[in-house]
């Protein structure tokens, strides 16, 4: 008996018979090279490597409303907002926002987070801003996942959403 390896634990019968039988039987031709590669590896972070990092881990972001910008100096900048599906005990809705980048020049991080009373759309006095500039990614996990249990107490998503999807 051999070892198998990673990939092997995820074959079954079925996906063998579709593809990898055929394939190592040349019966498949062309048609594998047409095949999308799933992922690339990271050569250098750019603001979009940096984005679909945070996607990737949190997945529930993709059911956020989304928006992209570019600054005067040409870096790309991603927001993701959204608001309280119901009220809150306090009998409040809220609005909250993330928006991320890459800076390539000084290969730093930024991060803000923006949590308010949806009626307090005026006076920023009110609002909750938290702005970040780090070269540290581990630090910025840490940000969106305090992000995404403020979420979930003023009723964005719910602990199944983010639970459920959470990346490994």
């Amino acid at each position: 008996m051999g070892i198998k390896r990673i990939y092997e634990f995820f074959d079954d019968d079925d996906l063998k018979s579709q593809f990898e039988i055929p394939h190592l039987k040349g019966e498949m031709g062309d048609e594998v090279n047409t095949w999308k590669t799933f992922s690339k590896p990271v050569s250098e972070e750019s603001p979009i490597t940096f984005r679909n990092k945070i996607v990737f881990k949190y997945p529930v972001l993709k059911s956020f409303y989304q928006d992209e910008k570019k600054t005067d100096d040409g870096v790309e900048i991603f927001c993701f907002y959204d608001f309280s599906q119901e009220e809150c005990e306090n009998g409040n809705q809220y609005y909250v926002q993330l928006v991320i980048s890459y800076n390539v020049v000084d290969k730093n991080y930024f991060i803000n987070i923006v949590l308010r009373n949806i009626n307090d759309y005026e006076d920023e006095s009110k609002w909750k801003r938290y702005d970040v500039d780090t070269k540290d990614i581990t630090m910025v996990y840490g940000l969106v996942e305090s992000f995404m249990n403020s979420c979930i107490k003023l009723n964005v998503i719910t602990p199944e959403q983010k639970s459920s999807l959470i990346s490994n």
